[in-house]
C-alpha cells in the first residue's frame, strides 16, 4: 500500500474549507499538491482547522510508529529513543501536551 509522501501542511483556507498539500515536485515538475481537503461541517471553523492540522501530521505520526514496531521487535534502544523524541514533537504539533507536560502542569500546581 502507497500513500503520498509527506511532509504535509495546511496549505490554506478558502471559505469553510482547509486544503492539506505536499511540496513534493511531480511529472510536470509541478510543487505544490493539494491532497485532501477538510470541510468546516461543526459550527467550529477553528475545530476543522484543527482537524487539518492533525490530519497533515499522518506522514509524521505513520513514520513515528514504524520506529516504535523497529524498536519493539529488534529491542533497539536508540530506536525507542527516536521514537519517542519523534512522538513527543508530533504530540506538541498538535497542540496537545505530552505526559511530561501534564507532570510539570501538575508540579506546578501541588507548588503554589
Amino acid at each position: 500500500m502507497s500513500h503520498t509522501a509527506g511532509p504535509w501542511f495546511v496549505s490554506g483556507q478558502e471559505g469553510d474549507a482547509f486544503d492539506i498539500s505536499t511540496e513534493l515536485p511531480d511529472e510536470n515538475g509541478e510543487c505544490e499538491h493539494v491532497i485532501a481537503t477538510v470541510w468546516a461541517n461543526r459550527p467550529s471553523l477553528h475545530a476543522a482547522a484543527e482537524d487539518a492540522r492533525l490530519i497533515a501530521l499522518a506522514p509524521d505520526l505513520l513514520h513515528a510508529v514504524l520506529l516504535f514496531d523497529y524498536a519493539c521487535h529488534h529491542g533497539d534502544g536508540e530506536c525507542l529513543e527516536a521514537a519517542v523524541a519523534k512522538a513527543k514533537e508530533l504530540i506538541t504539533a498538535a497542540g496537545q501536551k505530552t505526559a511530561e507536560d501534564e507532570e510539570d502542569d501538575t508540579d506546578e500546581e501541588d507548588d503554589e
